[in-house]
């Protein structure tokens, strides 16, 4: 097993994508890094959009600071990105073969 993981990851740092040229590692780092960025960018959508109704005028109004559209538009922009390099990912590993 142990040997089957070394040839995984020689295989992933010596193989290029065509995705900016990065190698197969570069792009699964670049893969989670985006996926995480994506959550986190999610949450602030969800909790700034969550905001609290007034029953009456003269309780405190509660106004998010964030832009929820644009911020959704960004979200939305890299997932399309994230789709692309999971999709690259995916094509790679079914082009080559394990070093």
């Amino acid at each position: 097993m142990e040997h089957l993981i070394c040839r995984i990851n020689i295989t992933n740092c010596n193989t290029l994508t065509n995705y900016n040229n990065l190698t197969l590692t570069e792009l699964i780092a670049k893969k989670d890094m985006l996926t995480l960025k994506i959550n986190k960018y999610r949450d602030l959508v969800n909790n700034a959009s969550n905001l609290i109704s007034r029953v009456s005028r003269s309780e405190i109004k509660v106004i998010s600071n964030v832009d929820v559209k644009k911020t959704q538009k960004q979200i939305d922009l890299m997932s399309k990105e994230l789709r692309i390099i999971e999709n690259t990912i995916q094509e790679t590993n079914w082009l080559i073969e394990l070093q």
